[in-house]
Order: C-alpha cells, then structure tokens, then sequence
C-alpha cells in the first residue's frame, strides 16, 4: 500500500485516504446489490478498482469488474474456498462429501 501511494499517488496521503474511503462505499454498494440478486451470501467474489489521483487530496475511484474466483488468494487455503463456493451452490454436492 504505501510504494501504491507513494509511485500512483506522488505521496499525497489525503489523496489516498479519499479513495479508500471512496472503496470501502464502493464495496458496501456491491455487497448490497449480491445480497439483492441472491437470498445468500457469496461465498467469494473479487471486485477490482481503479484508482487515480485526481487533484492534491482527491481521488477518483472506479469499479473495473467484479467476478468470482480467478484471483489470489493472499495465503488463505483454497480448498476451504472451493469447498465454500460448492457448499453454496448444491445440497447434493455437500451431501457427497
């Protein structure tokens, strides 16, 4: 995060205090859409933004694509989030387990 700010954002700490703050709406605006589109919970999804600082202490943030899987998993097991996005789709592959 801080060589992110430091080489996109010249350093400008407010500037990327704006688009955290721009992401964290962001991502409560997603959530609550997949929440409208299923009764359940996703069990994984990768949402991408685009950044840019666009005046001393602004930001401009963007969605790029919000998809599931196909991404890093930054340490957790995959197994466990493989096994989470089956558990949610079928009774029956759980009950094969």
């Amino acid at each position: 995060e801080d060589e992110a700010m430091r080489d996109w954002f010249y350093n400008d700490q407010h500037a990327w205090q704006d688009a955290m703050r721009q992401i964290q709406v962001l991502t409560k605006r997603w959530h609550t859409w997949m929440l409208a589109q299923s009764a359940e919970p996703t069990a994984s999804v990768r949402i991408d933004y685009m950044l840019e600082r666009s005046a001393p202490g602004k930001a401009d943030v963007w969605t790029g694509e919000v998809g599931e899987q196909g991404y890093s998993m930054g340490g957790i097991d995959p197994v466990r989030v493989f096994d989470a996005v089956l558990d949610s789709i079928s009774p029956e592959v759980q009950r094969a387990q």
